[in-house]
């Protein structure tokens, strides 16, 4: 085997072993937008997942948190749908020989109220005291499970939110207030009603066409154009131009 074929080989075997995401998902509360990454990588440590998201994809990325049943049922039927294993996610228990229950956290700080155990079994330290202090999702298909073992481990969810900033909410503010506006004129710009409290009707484009076309079409059928007599100049006897009667 060549050289350059065998540093090849090494690279695509390191690559098959590397993290890969099935790409990014979506999901709003109503006022924050939650998006989603699963990455394959089996048997990975839950730090190990934790430290290549914060490297990779950087700080504004963490594993998933799961707050609420709106949460977890879209993260169950979009986001892990059809995965068999365990999928790592954002929760830790600190100290980590606490209780099974006790001191669960969030790794972004978030309130610890919303659990989905899989069994009211669960979290149970299964392998002894202080066997079990990381969370994974994703166990039967469904539920959370305390795991400290990376047999079942598959990959890990990868999260961040999206807050709309102050200035884009300004920025649209105008846009809408002339969306409103646009919407109330429209219909006085089709049917030509007069502007509020002016007295002056709109003038549409074709209207205005036809207003300018008008005096054209009455010199045409009133025939040659002949200068106004002023009221104290006396009418010429003859002239070689034929005027009409009310010139």
């Amino acid at each position: 085997m060549s050289a350059n074929r065998g540093r090849w080989l090494g690279l695509a075997v390191v690559m098959l072993g590397l993290p890969h995401a099935a790409g990014a998902i979506s999901w709003s509360d109503g006022n924050i937008t939650h998006e989603y990454q699963l990455f394959s990588a089996n048997n990975i440590a839950w730090t190990d997942a934790a430290a290549w998201i914060k490297t990779n994809l950087g700080e504004d990325w963490y594993l998933a948190t799961i707050t609420s049943a709106a949460e977890q049922g879209f993260f169950t039927q979009f986001v892990v749908s059809g995965q068999v294993g365990e999928i790592w996610i954002g929760g830790y228990q600190d100290p980590p020989d606490s209780a099974p229950a006790a001191n669960w956290h969030w790794m972004t700080g978030e309130p610890w109220v919303y659990t989905n155990w899989w069994t009211a079994s669960e979290p149970n330290d299964n392998y002894g005291p202080g066997s079990e202090s990381y969370l994974g999702a994703n166990f039967e298909g469904c539920c959370w499970n305390d795991e400290g073992s990376l047999q079942f481990i598959i990959g890990f969810a990868a999260e961040r939110t999206i807050v709309p900033e102050p200035s884009t909410l300004l920025l649209l503010v105008p846009g809408l207030i002339g969306l409103m506006a646009s919407r109330r004129t429209l219909p006085e710009l089709i049917t030509g009603r007069s502007v509020k409290g002016s007295g002056r009707p709109y003038v549409t484009a074709t209207q205005a066409v036809i207003r300018r076309s008008a005096p054209a079409r009455a010199s045409a059928r009133s025939g040659p154009s002949c200068p106004r007599r002023r009221a104290s100049s006396p009418r010429p006897a003859t002239s070689t131009t034929a005027c009409s009667p009310r010139d």
